[in-house]
């Protein structure tokens, strides 16, 4: 099955990529025409769910699913420079396979400190980019956001300092034209939606909003009164995550790398999640990011089909529909 588009319950259909023009109001949450979810949203396949495969397959896998976007860690951008490939060559690539570049999928070094004081290798290859090396990329390749993380250990960076670290990286990533999302993530200094808000929230950047995986969102604790609170547009961006309930293993690093599953196919309550964020509107993007050995072992067309397939029949019950 290839999902051709992803249109509103309005019958609005996706057109080209949404310009990174600051539209976010602090004060009311978002504008009116985004209000309630008036304006489309692009579907994204999040790279984790083809990482076993070389580039070329992973547009590939976005294609087949029909995704109107194939996110860019640096990484994989680093990678295809040292064998060989240019930027017009990356750029051909999925322009021929009719798929957008976008997101510069992690990055960490807009706060004070990098990485946790013991990190995997793995793990510093993933962000060890400088904020003007991430902004190069997006530059060269015309990526419009960056998804920034806090990488470091808890604790070990005061919320002054975060509040002001974020708000200088907003204020440069805003001169290239480029949004940036942050996401919480359970297992880091940022592990919550109540510490994401906070800083979001303060520094008030007309160019940022919150990244909601649903994964990192039910193992930091699931906090829905707060998710029920925030203004609109606040959670800018989501990625659909599914999961058994109980954690299948002590250690969240290696569930979050090996065991995550096809949204529909676990037991977390996306349906009360994704309501809750379709209602208020203001949502930019929505995709699966489903790092998974299932995922791995897959072939690239069968994995951008599944991909699609199963967040689909999830963004359609709550009000999104899926056109063919």
């Amino acid at each position: 099955m290839v999902v051709e588009r992803l249109v509103l319950l309005n019958n609005e259909t996706i057109g080209e990529p949404l310009e990174c023009t600051p539209t976010l109001d602090r004060a009311h949450g978002v504008t009116q025409e985004q209000s309630m979810q008036k304006t489309p949203v692009r579907f994204v396949l999040w790279e984790a769910n083809v990482r076993a495969h070389p580039y070329r397959q992973k547009v590939a896998a976005a294609r087949a699913g029909g995704f109107h976007v194939l996110t860019m860690p640096a990484r994989i951008y680093t990678h295809e420079l040292e064998t060989g490939s240019s930027d017009a060559d990356i750029l051909a690539i999925a322009r021929d396979a009719g798929v957008t570049l976008d997101f510069l999928d992690g990055m960490s070094s807009w706060a004070p400190i990098r990485f946790p004081a013991t990190v995997e290798e793995w793990i510093r290859k993933a962000f060890d980019y400088s904020v003007e090396e991430s902004l190069k990329i997006c530059d060269v390749l015309g990526l419009k956001h960056i998804l920034a993380v806090g990488a470091f250990d808890k604790g070990a960076v005061e919320m002054p300092q975060l509040i002001d670290a974020f708000g200088r990286f907003c204020e440069q990533a805003g001169r290239y034209g480029v949004w940036v999302d942050l996401e919480p993530m359970p297992m880091l200094g940022i592990p919550n939606l109540e510490m994401a808000w906070e800083i979001i929230g303060k520094v008030g950047a007309k160019n940022s909003g919150i990244m909601l995986d649903t994964w990192h969102f039910m193992r930091a604790g699931a906090d829905f009164p707060l998710l029920r609170s925030l203004p609109a547009g606040v959670i800018s961006d989501v990625q659909v995550v599914d999961a058994t309930t109980t954690a299948r293993c002590g250690d969240l690093w290696k569930e979050a790398a090996h065991y995550r599953m096809f949204p529909g196919e676990g037991e977390l309550p996306l349906l009360e999640i994704l309501g809750i964020i379709h209602a208020k509107g203001g949502i930019r993007s929505v995709g699966p990011e489903i790092f998974s050995d299932e995922a791995d072992a897959m072939t690239p067309k069968d994995c951008g089909e599944r991909s699609a397939r199963t967040t689909s029949a999830v963004l359609v019950k709550v009000g999104f529909m899926v056109a063919s």
